[in-house]
Parts: structure tokens; sequence; C-alpha cells
């Protein structure tokens, strides 16, 4: 609300936007008008907050409005201006305001996905959402960016708090109709945690300012090889000054998966698997106003949950030009876990501007318990070996945290500090059966613990120069202390490094459509602590994976020139990754015994060109293409492993066909295939897949159906070859992902509640597998 005589000067408008009580409004139209200019539109982002640049000196009116309110004020701007706008709230019935953005838009450092423009998203769940999210690929619930070595996974620009198997149960309890949008970032800025090679997927929830109840309530039945279902319900109140948010899920389900494993000449290996999962759990998130600049708040998560596998293998050992020996193992899995995660969160709101400070403490718990009952059968002596195995692990994080943001004028700064501190327990036993009683094999039975303290902090530095330029630049420093300790291998491991980590980001805007930017970015990959521990895990008594206790992290770095044309739906990435130490699973064949250890064994470039372009035009159908193609270059830094190059391309189509002038009704084609590519020393062949579905929206929109088939023609095997010196495996693997699923989904209550508060990093919990 300004008022403001015209000169040939430029300045910079900030301002913030709340109700009387205090309250920020987000999604508030602010509309600049001057004499000697057009009208110039945008909106307070979640935090009510917005911004002009390059606005000249003169006479402006500022007009804000929202649903039922609006307020307009006269100021003469001589000057960089920051304004604080209070307005007074009315109570009406619900008001849905509709601001219609592009399906997917691309900004600086990502893609911005618009889960509320995907009409064929509604009443799903964020996994669902995340499968057709550009650049991202889901893989047996493994979550990836194409293109990219790794990726993290964050909810309101906070890392996800969980450990990596509860990630997908926690992301079942969201529904889209919760969710704002999607961010897929490519090159993440100083702020974000360093952890995570080159990736970052952002979740980002609705904010509401209105009083009121709202939730769901859902049931998902699905049919692969076996059937499962899926049931969650969630509830959001705002009442005033209290904001709370709280999730329940179940799901009991059998999943079916085919692993082949061959080496022409020493080893064929077909591995058949059956998992039963059990998983029931909540999450419930509070966040209380004490007062306009105050906020605080926490979250807290449980779930618990079982996996009971049946596994059958089949080894043939080829010598001698035929069959040497053919083993029958049988085997019982059984994994139980309780995993508690509590977060509690402090914001302080400095001034109107934007200032403020947050603080936040994080706890893990995680107790997973599991034993694994083996038969092994020599079909060509007829020699037996039975074994049992008990696992009893513990992992416990603490964290804290403190930031802070402070805008002056065209300038912004960001800085904070972080201290992590994690512990890992593990006894493993594991017994031979002799003479009908189970006897503890010493030689093979492991305790470890594991110890590393991290300390970060960070410097992020924001400023507008003119009206087409924008510098971001930042510098983050971690400091990392661990140690390891084996008592029955009689070793003990410490490591000590820090690592600055810079970022930069520079930013061109040509007009209003169009944007050219430059970005470069460095990160790092930890080992989880499975990585590290040397124990040797029997699947058979020929066959074990082993971790590394000297096994270093991974750095990559990150160059990215990217244009955007918002009007036209289309932009263009150019980008080149460079990946040092880069480390994995690999596979030997010694003798008769299959050992899988972690390794650091290679360097790999990788540059690519992305496009992407989003088609709105019709009334009756909406698409989005994504075409990646890229080459990776692989070099090994230990000798004896395959490491090899290639170019490959990843493309992506999601449309929704509209069958009714209200879109209630709508059917929906998705189809991605990857043509043949590599990483470090295996190649994938082609895989590909195609999902078909349909929707209905029901009863003014509170019901909604979902009839979905994945994987139409049981496309989607990996398969391919780790190449190793002498020694090379081919593999084919299926991960059931042909299935049929009918969701309905009920959506009660009148107006919607604030489900968005403050999240807190930490991004451990993603290592504690």
């Amino acid at each position: 609300m300004f008022y403001y005589f015209y000169s040939n000067a430029q300045y910079t408008i900030k301002g913030s936007v709340s109700y009387i009580s205090g309250t920020s409004v987000s999604g508030a139209s602010v509309t600049l008008n001057g004499k000697e200019s057009p009208p110039s539109l945008t909106y307070t982002d979640d935090q009510g907050l917005f911004v002009y640049q390059g606005v000249h000196g003169g006479q402006y009116m500022l007009v804000v409005s929202i649903p039922g309110a609006s307020d307009t004020t006269k100021v003469a701007l001589q000057g960089d201006t920051t304004i604080a706008i209070r307005i007074r709230q009315r109570q009406l019935d619900e008001v849905v305001v509709n601001v219609k953005k592009p399906l997917i838009q691309r900004e600086v450092d990502r893609f911005v996905f618009n889960v509320d423009n995907s009409y064929a998203l509604r009443g799903t769940d964020i996994f669902d959402a995340l499968k057709t999210a550009p650049l991202v690929k889901i893989n047996d619930d493994q979550l990836s960016i194409v293109g990219k070595s790794g990726v993290s996974l964050m909810m309101n620009g906070k890392i996800l708090k969980l450990p990596a198997a509860e990630i997908v149960n926690y992301l079942r309890t969201i529904r889209t109709d919760d969710v704002s949008r999607i961010e897929v970032i490519t090159t993440p800025p100083s702020n974000f945690e360093a952890e995570g090679n080159s990736g970052i997927i952002n979740i980002v929830t609705k904010k509401r300012q209105t009083d009121g109840l709202n939730g769901s309530a859902s049931i998902s039945a699905r049919q692969a090889t076996y059937s499962g279902f899926r049931s969650n319900a969630g509830l959001n109140l705002k009442a005033g000054k209290l904001n709370l948010s709280a999730q329940l899920f179940r799901n009991d389900g059998k999943i079916k998966s085919q692993e082949y494993l061959d080496n022409p000449d020493r080893l064929s290996e077909d591995n058949i698997r059956k998992d039963r999962t059990k998983n029931l759990g909540g999450n419930l998130e509070i966040g209380y106003e004490i007062d306009p600049d105050n906020t605080v708040g926490l979250q807290y998560y449980l779930s618990n949950g079982s996996t009971k596998s049946d596994i059958s293998t089949i080894s043939n050992y080829f010598g001698n030009g035929g069959t040497d020996s053919i083993l029958s193992t049988q085997g019982l899995l059984n994994d139980e876990r309780m995993v508690h995660t509590a977060n509690i969160f402090y914001e302080h709101k400095l001034d109107s501007t934007g200032k403020r400070l947050n603080f936040a403490a994080n706890y893990n718990d995680n107790e997973p318990d599991n034993s694994l009952n083996f038969n092994t059968s020599n079909l060509e002596s007829g020699y037996k070996q039975n074994v049992k195995t008990f696992g009893d692990l513990r992992y416990r994080i603490v964290s804290a945290q403190g930031d802070s943001e402070l805008p002056f004028g065209s300038f912004k700064m960001t800085t904070g500090i972080k201290f992590t501190n994690i512990l890992n327990t593990s006894d493993v036993k594991y017994f031979d059966l002799v003479n009908e009683t189970y006897v503890l094999n010493n030689t093979k039975s492991n305790k470890f613990r594991y110890r590393e303290n991290n300390y970060a902090a960070y410097l992020d530095f924001q400023k507008t120069i003119g009206e087409k330029f924008e510098i971001k630049t930042g510098i983050r420093y971690e400091y990392t202390d661990i140690e390891g300790h084996s008592p029955e291998e009689g070793t003990r491991q410490s490591n000590r490094y820090g690592n600055v980590f810079p970022t930069m980001f520079i930013t061109y805007s040509a007009n209003d459509n169009q944007k050219l930017s430059f970005n470069y970015t460095k990160r790092i990959s930890r080992p989880s602590f499975n990585m590290l521990n040397p124990f040797k895990w029997y699947n058979n008594p020929y066959s074990y994976s082993q971790g590394n206790p000297l096994l270093s992290p991974s750095y990559n770095q990150n160059l990215e020139l990217s244009w955007v044309n918002e009007r036209a739906g289309l932009s263009a990435s150019l980008y080149l990754q460079k990946t040092t130490d880069g480390f994995g699973q690999l596979t030997f064949l010694d003798e008769s015994v299959l050992t899988s250890r972690y390794e650091n064994y290679f360097k790999q470039y990788t540059t690519g060109l992305n496009i992407n372009y989003v088609f709105e035009k019709l009334n009756w159908w909406q698409s989005d293409l994504s075409v990646n193609l890229y080459h990776v270059n692989s070099k090994e830094i230990q000798e004896g492993i395959g490491v090899r190059s290639q170019w490959s391309c990843y493309i992506q189509s999601n449309n929704t066909l509209f069958l009714d002038e209200g879109k209630s009704n709508m059917l929906f084609v998705n189809y991605a295939h990857n043509f043949p590519e590599v990483g470090d020393n295996t190649k994938y062949f082609t895989h590909a897949y195609l999902d078909i579905g349909a929707a209905s929206a029901l009863f003014k929109k509170k019901v909604n159906v979902r009839l979905m088939l994945e994987d139409v023609f049981s496309q989607y095997w990996m398969r391919g070859v780790m190449y190793m010196e002498n020694n090379n495996f081919n593999f084919r693997n299926y991960y059931d992902a042909r299935r049929l699923s009918l969701t309905f989904t009920y959506n009660f209550g009148g107006k919607k509640a604030d489900i968005s508060t403050p999240s807190v990093d930490f991004e451990e919990n993603n290592r504690a597998n």
C-alpha cells in the first residue's frame, strides 16, 4: 500500500501482509499501480511476504486483496522501501480462490510441480504424485532424480527426518489435497544440508489462514502377484492460535520379487522372495502462536512394523565344463522395527520485514530386530546345513540447530549452525545346527559400535542488481568426527574430516517470461552405518555381504545453465556433474563364495541436456513432456573394476484427458522410457513403463474414486551387466511393478485448516539403514 512520485531512479519495494492478529497472509494478491507504468500483480508467499524490484521513484498505489477483504494505501517512493500491511479478517463461508499456475514451472535452481493443477492426482497420496513429478524415478520404492547420482527428500524446506525404510509409509499418509507443490531441486543452495549428492525433492504443504476443521480418509486395495490394502486417515485443525495435524496409517500387503544373477563360467543364482509387510503408525504436528512474533511447535512420528520374508534361492556352480554343484537355500527372514521421531521448534520474528530466528531440536530412536533362519542343501551330495542368525540393532540420533533470515532492502543474508550426534549399536549372533542343537559360532558373530559427531555452519547472501540481475552466493562448512569399534574383529577405526561447500547462483531476467541462470554447487554423500560395519551378513553359508569401515564419503560438483520461457511452457538446462571417490556395492566370486562389499572405486563425469514442455492449451487435455539426454563417463580408481561410458536418454510423458467441463471425470495415460545407460561399473538395459487409469470426483467432489493399472506390459525389469575384471555378472530383477489398484477417498470438513507447521532438519535418519 504505497503512493509515490515518478523519477528515473529504481528502487525495491518489500512488504509483509498479515491480519490484525499478526497471522501472516499467504496467497494475497498485491497490485502495484503507477501513473507512468502499467499495473503489476504479484502474490504473497507462504510467510506473507512480497517484493517488487526495479521500481522507478514516483507516486504509486498498492492494493492488497484477499477473499472478503481488501485495502489500499498511497505512499511516495523515494528509495528502497519496506512496508508492513495489516488487514482486518472477515469471517465468511468457505471461499475457494484458484490462481492459475502452470502445471510445471522452471525456476533458477529447481522444477516446480504444482500439484494443485494436476487433476489426475486428486485424491491420491504424495508417493503416487512423485512418480509423475518431473525428473523423478521410483524403482522398488527407491526415489532418484534422472541424471543425478543421489537424492534427499524434504518437507517444507527441511530434510525429511525419518529412516529411509519409513519414508514410503510417511509419504503415503500425505494427501495431494494438502500439498501445494513438489520442487525438484537440481542445484541446492548452501542453506540446505550438503548431504545428498546432487539432488533434493522438496514437498511444500498448503498454508491456510481461516479457522476450521477438515480431514480425509482413504482405503486402497491393490492386486499384483498377491493382494494387499492400505488405509489412512488425516485431520487438520486451526483454532485461533493453535494449528494441529494428525495422521494414522495401516498397511498390509505381500510383494513378490525376482532376482537373477549369472556368470556363465562360474555361477547362476535365481532368487525368489515373498515379503509380507504389516505396518501401523501415525504422525502428529502441533504449532502454537504465542503472539504475532513467536511460534512454538512439535512433531512426533511413530511407526511399528514387521516384514516376514520367504526366500528361495537356487545356486548353480560350474566347473570343468559342467555343473559342479547345485545348492538350494530356503530362508525365513523376520524383521521387526519400532521407530520414534520427535522434533520441537521455536520461531521468532524480529520485525515485520521478514527478519526471523528459528531454533529446533530433534531426536530419533530406531530399534530394528531381525532374525534369519535358512537351510541349505547340496542337491548333488545331499549335504545339509541349518543356520539361525539374530540381529539386535539400535540407532539413536540427536541434533540441534539455529537459523536466521535477515533481509535488508534488496540484500538478504541467511546464516545458521547445526550439531548432530549419531550412535549405532548392532549385535548379530550366528548359530549352526550341530547334533540337533544350535551352537553359537563366534567366528561369524559380531558386535559393532558406531559414533559420529557432525558440526555445520553456513552463510548465504542474496542481492538484486538493477532490474535484470540477481546473485545468490553462499558457503557451508561441515566437520565430521567418526569412530567405529568391532570387539570380535579387534578393530577400531576413526576418521575426522572437514569440508567447505560453496554455492553460486546468477540469474538474468530478459523479461517477465524469460530467465537465464547459471548455478554451481558442491555436495557430499556419506556412507550409511551398515556400509561401514565390517560384519559379514550371510544369506546362506556360501553368500554374504560386508561393510567397509575404511569407506570414505564421495563428493559431487554441479554446474548448470538453464533457460525458461514461462509463457510458452518451455524450459531447458545444460548440466555437468563431477563425482569423486564414488562408492557402491561390488560383487565378487572367490572360489565358491559369493561376496558383496562396499568400496570407493570410481570417479564419474555426467553431462546432459534436459528439456521440459507443458501443454495446457486445450480444456480437455493436460500434458507434460520431459526429455533428458545425457552422457556418463566413469573411470576406475581401483584396479579390476570395469567401469563404463555411454550416452543415454530418458523420456517421460504424463497426460490427462477430461471427460466433462467440470473436470470431475478423467482418464490418464503416463509413459516413461529409459534407454540403455551406465552407472559406474554397471550397464542397465532399456526399461520402461506404461500406466493407465481413470478417476472420478463425486458428491460435490467430497468423494474421489481412482482406478490405476501400473506397468501394463511388465516392462519395468531392471536388466544389465556388472563388469569386473574377468568376472562379469548378468542380472535380471523384477519387483512386482505390474499392479492394479482401486482407491476411495472421502474428504470432510468445511474450512481448510493451516497444516503447514515449520519442520526441522533431520537428514541423518536417511543413513540409519
